[in-house]
Order: structure tokens, then C-alpha cells, then sequence
């Protein structure tokens, strides 16, 4: 579990600290108050494949061509520090280049013409687990460096790195899918067994006879295709059904996750009508009740309300952190879930 993330130079974040995380977190703020920057430096700091999540990072923002919003103007590189519940503290160095030397094959992009001009972000990872066997020894880090190579349409291909110690861990932009089609999101549920725990959550809303979700190809090559909503009387593509009804399924897929997992979702409230608010409230507690550690950004007061409302005694693992970004500096300040009901009326001020 993530607990604590310093950044600095990351975006607009010139300097920022987060501290005790809990199980169950949710980030607010008004625009450009950072959220966004928090939840790519918790993807990036904190997990075991930082050079494919930095390359799924950049992909996501569509409208940008490459990587060089992510280290802030006028700074060399950018630094983030993520400390884990297990002792591991993780330090992950950004240093942006325009335009990427020495290329390796495996580095570009699939279908990246052999003239095209890439930009490149070099990582360098360096990892201290705390709680050695002999206290007064020197911590020996380990250390990994990789780098990612981006088109100019934010296709990527990251260098071949091997696990670090950290997260595994989801980043869920259930507006912004731009590289990665609700089917794949399935396919992935289906090999790892939590498919059903998705069909799970999404009854209440989708109805409850739903029996489950499929995969229909389409085209010759079939590998590409719809995913459907089964019924006794018949299937509904989830494309027809909805935005609403295809980002609460995203949103099931990616929270019926395995207990040892983080997952990071930026407004999941986008395009839901308050009952599938209400339900994917509902499918982040019960995925961290499972263990998997939530970390939501939001604009919605209602979400905070249905979290609130359905927590019971889980409520003890659910935080609000109200973000601020003033002339660079990231300022937090962190609501217990015990105290919500009674500090609402501040939330509501800054949400409405």
C-alpha cells in the first residue's frame, strides 16, 4: 500500500507532499488544484513497471504530442519519492529530451515510420527497503534505469526493464480509454479470474439479471470486437448502452482487482447519473475491502456521499485529501472518514 508521495518538478507541482494515505483515498480540489499530477506521480513513483506506466501516462492525455508536459518548464528533470506500508522507499528521477539518440529497435513505437522524430523520458529508479537485519548497515539500494520513446500521436515503447520493487498497479481514466478498448480491459478480468466479481458490482445498476460480460469479435482477423451485456432474453453491446453504462463497466473491471493491487481512478463520477455514482461508490469499497487500495480524484459531492453513507465500519479506512496548487506549491490537508459528516459543509463549498 502506498502511504506517503513527495514530488517535485512533476507538471505544474514545483514542490508537494502527501502523507498517510489511507486504504481507501480520495483526492478533491478545484481545477488545476493538481489532482491529475498526484494520481501520474502515485502511477509513475510507485510501480513495479514504472517505464510502461509513464508510456500508458502520457498515451491517455490525448491532444498532447509526447512526453515534455510532465517535467515542469524550466526544471532539469523531475523527482518523486513514494514511501510503501511494507518499508520500501522509492525514488524515480524524469529527465525529459526532445528529441531521443541512440535508439534501440526495440524501444520504437510499433508503426513508427523510420524518419520520424521521437522525444524520450529517461527514468532512474532507485529503491530502499527499510528494517535491514543489521540496522547500523549502510542500505544498499537497488537501482534500475529505463526510458520510454513517444510519437508524435503519444505512441510509445518503453525499454525492457525488469520489475522493481513496488505496487502492481492500475491507472483508470474512464473518460480518456484513447489506446486501451474496453475489450482488452476484459480480456485481462477474464485471464486473471475477476470477471465475475465485475459482473458483481454492475447489477445493481445494469440489472439484476445480468448474467455476464462477453467478448464479440468483429472483422475478419476477429481480433477486435464489442463487449456485450448478457441477458436470459438476449445481449446488449455496451457501446449502445451507454457512456455512462461503459465506464461503470470499466470502472468494475478495473476494481475487481487481485488484493495486492493500487488502483488509481480519475473521476470515475464522468458521465454516470447519480445511482451508478452510487454504485461505483459501492465497487470502491468493496474492493478495498478486499484489499486493493483505492486512490480517486473527484469533482462530485455526491460520490463522497454515497462512500460515506455505505462504509459502515470501513469508514475508518476512507480519506479525503483537499488539494491546493499556489505558485507551484502543492498544499494538502487530509479529512479522516470519521470526521466527513461532521466537515461536509466545507466539502460541499469547494465542490459545488
Amino acid at each position: 500500500m502506498i502511504t506517503a508521495i513527495k514530488v517535485q518538478d512533476l507538471r505544474g507541482v514545483r514542490s508537494g507532499a502527501l502523507s498517510a494515505l489511507a486504504p481507501l483515498s480520495v483526492l478533491v480540489g478545484r481545477n488545476g488544484a493538481g489532482k491529475s499530477a498526484v494520481l501520474e506521480a502515485l502511477a509513475i513513483g510507485a510501480s513495479d513497471q514504472p517505464a510502461e506506466l509513464l508510456g500508458r501516462v502520457v498515451q491517455s492525455r490525448g491532444g498532447w504530442c509526447g512526453a515534455g508536459y510532465l517535467v515542469r518548464m524550466g526544471a532539469e528533470a523531475a523527482q518523486l519519492r513514494v514511501t510503501l506500508s511494507s518499508g520500501v522507499q522509492r525514488t524515480t528521477r524524469l529527465t525529459y529530451a526532445p528529441h531521443a539518440a541512440a535508439l534501440e529497435p526495440a524501444e520504437v513505437p510499433p508503426g513508427t515510420p523510420g524518419n520520424a522524430r521521437l522525444s524520450s523520458v529517461s527514468l532512474l529508479t532507485e529503491v530502499v527497503t527499510a528494517g535491514q537485519a543489521d540496522p547500523a548497515a549502510p542500505a544498499a539500494p537497488w537501482r534500475g534505469v529505463g526510458r520510454v520513446l513517444f510519437a508524435d500521436d503519444n505512441a510509445y515503447g518503453a525499454s525492457a526493464q525488469p520489475p522493481t520493487p513496488g505496487e502492481r498497479l492500475r491507472l483508470v481514466h474512464p473518460a480518456a480509454t484513447r489506446g486501451h478498448p474496453l475489450w482488452r480491459t476484459l480480456g485481462e478480468a477474464v485471464r486473471t479470474g475477476r470477471d465475475q466479481a465485475a459482473v458483481e458490482l454492475l447489477r445493481p445498476v445494469v440489472g439484476a439479471d445480468l448474467r455476464d460480460l462477453y467478448f464479440m469479435p468483429e472483422g475478419d482477423d476477429a481480433r477486435v470486437g464489442n463487449v456485450h451485456l448478457r441477458y436470459p432474453w438476449g445481449s446488449v453491446p455496451v457501446d449502445v448502452a451507454g457512456d455512462g453504462v461503459r465506464a461503470l463497466v470499466r470502472i468494475a473491471l478495473e476494481l475487481a482487482a487481485r488484493p495486492d493491487e493500487v488502483v488509481l481512478i480519475e473521476e470515475p463520477e464522468v458521465h454516470l447519473h447519480p445511482g451508478a455514482i452510487w454504485a461505483a461508490a459501492r465497487a470502491a469499497l468493496e474492493a478495498q475491502r478486499r484489499g486493493v487500495q483505492v486512490i480517486l480524484s473527484t469533482h462530485s459531492l455526491e460520490l463522497i456521499d454515497a462512500l460515506v453513507d455505505q462504509a459502515g465500519d470501513a469508514l475508518d479506512a476512507v480519506a479525503v485529501t483537499r488539494l491546493a496548487l499556489q505558485a507551484g506549491e502543492l498544499r494538502a490537508h487530509t479529512i479522516p472518514g470519521p470526521e466527513l459528516r461532521l466537515l461536509r459543509g466545507a466539502l460541499a463549498e469547494e465542490l459545488r
